[in-house]
């Protein structure tokens, strides 16, 4: 009972194909605290790259649309306008386009980018009310709330701290000269945002670390999982037996195929079967089309006798050949005079002088005391 319990306990961490069925379904590592700090220091920086050019541009618009004529003519204030749009909007795109793209990096900077429309679909887990029970009380519910205090309490102290600041200056913003008025409260905007972002990454640095570990947590795995993971992706034991079967006969019926080709089949004769092919004049030596033992090799046989195949029964030879000689290979040259003999003598059957009725001597071929195998494929030359 205690195994069975202890079983379900989601202690082993996450196979490779969790982590990858996870990612299809939209279960991916993201920390937003991340995405919103990248975003607002991207958005700092182009202000401090670009800012010298948007405050000129920005003053300009001040003077276009301040001057006394534009309040006495809609039509020329509106002329003004579309001026005012042309003359700022490419920096402001610029600082846009630059933002959206660090947004974009920073939520794949973690768990990488991946577009999966199975996140926009409704999934029934999430309507369930108990779910949403066990959620809203959970460790996740209790930390984004804590960090939502935490972060509002550090903005809301940078702000206050910034207002005490640069209280003084604030304070005589709409007395200075609109150059130099509009000048300081760029300078006090930026320090404000440079104080608050640095606000956001401290939030930032504290959340990826739990981030990380919540999303492996999540993605842990039973001992049973991932026995079941195993068997699903080695295959039941009786499911490899049928795949293995169904492979030998795959290969049976091509080396069969092969022996169709061959010149004789050389025998144990009970145990060894190799059938072999030779091309009279050829300079290559002959070659190995199939091989076998026990079942396998009389199936040979008999495949030879069907297509009246030579059959020689040569058990030394035979032997040496099947533990030797790989499939399409070419017999060693340790073995040329004996498959010659075997050759010759099959070669001979047939011709005019058995014709006449004389009688072929069949040869015993030589086989080196190196090539001599027992029925285990053991030397025992």
């Amino acid at each position: 009972m205690a195994e069975e319990e202890q079983s379900g306990e989601k202690t082993e961490e996450p196979t490779q194909k969790r982590l990858d069925k996870a990612r299809e379904e939209g279960q991916m590592l993201r920390s937003q605290e991340l995405s919103v700090a990248v975003v607002v220091m991207t958005a700092l920086l182009m202000l401090i790259i670009i800012g010298p050019k948007l405050y000129a541009d920005l003053l300009a618009v001040f003077h276009l649309n301040l001057a006394a004529d534009n309040f006495r003519d809609p039509e020329l204030m509106l002329g003004h306008f579309g001026e005012s749009i042309q003359l700022v909007l490419p920096r402001l795109l610029i600082i846009f386009g630059a933002t959206l793209l660090m947004a974009i990096i920073a939520n794949s900077a973690l768990g990488g980018f991946i577009f999966n429309p199975k996140s926009f679909l409704p999934k029934a887990n999430r309507m369930n009310p108990i779910n949403g029970l066990k959620r809203i009380l959970g460790f996740q519910a209790w930390y984004e709330l804590f960090k939502g205090i935490l972060k509002t309490l550090l903005i809301m102290s940078a702000t206050y701290l910034m207002l005490i600041y640069f209280e003084e200056k604030i304070k005589v913003l709409g007395l200075l000269p609109d150059k130099l008025g509009i000048y300081a409260a760029g300078n006090i905007v930026s320090s404000s945002i440079i104080v608050i972002a640095s606000m956001l990454v401290i939030i930032a640095i504290l959340d990826v670390p739990v981030k990380i570990k919540q999303h492996y947590e999540k993605l842990k795995m039973t001992k049973q999982e991932v026995k079941d993971e195993h068997k699903d992706t080695e295959g039941k034991p009786e499911i490899r037996s049928r795949i293995r079967q169904r492979q030998r006969e795959i290969a049976l019926n091509k080396m069969m195929k092969a022996i169709e080709k061959a010149d004789v089949v050389i025998t144990n004769p009970q145990h060894f079967s190799v059938a072999l092919s030779y091309t009279p004049g050829s300079s290559q030596a002959p070659m190995l089309l199939g091989k076998g033992a026990d079942f396998i090799a009389l199936q040979i046989r008999k495949k030879a006798e069907e297509l009246d195949i030579p059959v020689f029964e040569a058990p030394a030879l035979a032997r040496a050949i099947f533990f030797t000689v790989a499939e399409r290979e070419e017999i060693p040259e340790i073995l040329y005079q004996a498959v010659a003999q075997v050759i010759a003598y099959i070669f001979s059957l047939g011709t005019i002088r058995e014709k006449e009725g004389k009688a072929i001597r069949k040869p015993d071929p030589f086989v080196p005391k190196s090539m001599l195998f027992d029925a285990d494929g053991k030397l025992i030359g």
